[in-house]
């Protein structure tokens, strides 16, 4: 993303460390000097792959014809890395085929700093319902880092606290991962969230607050805070109608 006042909840997770409740807003703060501010930005983005991925779920399409419209669709920079990510996948979803409901993707205001607002970006583009259970999904298909468990921990915590303060407080996240496994190659796991030790909702909210507090100090320390680029989210702040903190 082209501004750090909005980061996809994976890199918050990143930023906050491999031991995330001894983070500090210096930690945060040097985590983005290092690893985030000086990197080159994605050329693509998985959306294509996460809109078949919801047609997989619904057996709206198989896994060849998936496939082909990841070959067909976004940026030719990254065709070839969503076919990859959707046919690691498909088994599991044709497998689980459920009523699906788009959620679409959200930038959700999680503080301020320097007067600014701070986002983290979700993408949880649908809840599947099979049976009695709901999983809210969250697919995490990038090649380019290898999140630790706590970081998956984070993330997963991060979504399910600010999903389920909206409409969805009985369902579980479910996160797909098809990133790098020990080959290099990509690997497929589904975590559900009920199978791990996630961060409450109140150490959410102090895990977030350590990180806005990280935010705050590189714009006082003079990095620029671009607004962010909404396109494709639909925001959420604080003063919505609503909006629970």
């Amino acid at each position: 993303m082209s501004s750090f006042l909005l980061t996809n909840v994976l890199d918050t997770a990143r930023a906050l460390g491999p031991d995330p409740f001894s983070a500090t807003p210096k930690s945060v703060h040097d985590w983005f000097l290092e690893q985030y501010l000086n990197k080159r930005g994605g050329r693509f983005n998985y959306d294509p792959a996460f809109l078949a991925a919801y047609d997989l779920f619904r057996g709206a399409v198989g896994k060849d014809e998936a496939i082909r419209y990841c070959l067909s669709n976004g940026n030719p920079k990254g065709r070839e890395q969503n076919a990859s990510a959707v046919k690691s996948i498909a088994d599991y979803a044709l497998a689980n085929v459920s009523v699906c409901h788009k959620i679409g993707f959200l930038a959700v205001e999680v503080g301020r700093a320097s007067g600014k607002s701070v986002f983290v970006g979700i993408k949880a583009p649908f809840i599947r319902i099979d049976g009695r259970s709901a999983n809210l999904v969250m697919p995490g298909f990038r090649m380019s880092h290898e999140p630790s468990e706590r970081e998956i921990d984070v993330a997963c915590a991060i979504t399910s606290a600010h999903l389920a303060r909206d409409d969805y407080e009985e369902a579980d996240i479910e996160y797909l991962y098809a990133g790098p496994g020990g080959t290099g190659k990509r690997s497929f796991r589904s975590i559900l969230g009920r199978d791990r030790r996630l961060p409450s909702i109140d150490e959410v909210d102090r895990l977030l607050q350590v990180y806005v507090e990280g935010i705050d100090m590189l714009i006082r320390s003079g990095e620029s805070a671009r607004s962010p680029n909404f396109r494709g989210y639909q925001k959420r702040s604080f003063d919505q109608p609503g909006f629970a903190w």
